[in-house]
């Protein structure tokens, strides 16, 4: 499995299909907003990763959350610190881990 992050409309997917040779079928887009779905629904996040890795998924787009000013709002901090967890525990299970920027990809892993 691969790991593509980056900003907000920054290509993930993209750069997944173009780069990568995937098929968009294979690509589990915008893990971020899956987060705060889970979140919502009080669901064992640590569960619902494990269901995620071992989907039959080649690809996890998300964008970066992490990074700029810290939100007043506790519910998104949250969001924001879960989705970084979460991030965490998908890059180390990934076979390899990529960042997007411009279109642009970098391996990190």
């Amino acid at each position: 499995m691969i790991l593509v992050i980056g900003g907000a409309f920054q290509g993930q997917e993209d750069f997944a299909v173009e780069k990568l040779n995937v098929s968009k079928d294979k690509i589990f887009t915008d893990f971020h907003k899956t987060v705060e779905i889970w979140l919502e629904n009080k669901a064992d996040i640590e569960e619902e990763i494990t269901k995620l890795i071992n989907a039959d998924y080649e690809v996890i787009t998300s964008d970066e959350v992490g990074l700029g000013i810290v939100p007043l709002d506790r519910k998104v901090r949250e969001w924001r610190e879960a989705t970084g967890r979460a991030l965490c525990r998908i890059a180390a299970e990934a076979d390899e881990v990529y960042r997007v920027s411009c279109g642009i990809g970098m391996k990190i892993k």
